[in-house]
């Protein structure tokens, strides 16, 4: 018997009580995916926009399904809504899910590096050859421009 894309997606789903959580594959962000087709090549696609064709409706293009709970593989549809990219980039600030300092991909130094360069008397080429960064980049920590969520310790 072949199942339904319903029925296969409903076999990957743990419902709670409130968030319906992906049991299936997740990508490398900790977002759910799911084959919709059968054919090869495979045609992956985030859960929670399968979820949302599902369960609410079509997809406008250029719209991003969005999370209210904030769980990355819950698939609920009642915890998934529609926005642009700027709402979807507007709403990870909003809620503090954005990468910064260490956890930034692209960053060279620590916390702690960080702090003790905010805290230091030398002068600032000293430290930014110390650290293995430039002038600049020692001007904007000591500033309160970059790192700013450290600006409060």
């Amino acid at each position: 018997m072949v199942k339904t894309i319903l029925e296969r997606f409903n076999s990957k789903v743990n419902k709670t009580d409130s968030c319906w959580l992906w049991t299936g594959a997740l990508n490398h962000a900790g977002y759910g995916w799911f084959n919709t087709s059968s054919s090869r090549p495979a045609k992956p696609d985030r859960a929670s926009r399968v979820a949302y064709k599902l369960f609410v409706g079509e997809i406008p293009k250029k719209l991003h399904v969005l999370h209210k709970c904030d769980v990355r593989h819950c698939v609920n549809p009642d915890h998934l809504f529609l926005g642009t990219h700027l709402e979807n980039m507007e709403d990870m600030v909003n809620k503090n899910r954005n990468a910064k300092g260490e956890k930034a991909s692209y960053s060279k130094l620590t916390e702690s590096q960080v702090m003790e360069i905010k805290n230091s008397t030398e002068k600032q080429t000293i430290i930014a050859k110390k650290y293995g960064i430039c002038q600049q980049s020692v001007s904007l920590i000591k500033r309160g421009i970059n790192w700013k969520h450290l600006n409060h310790f």
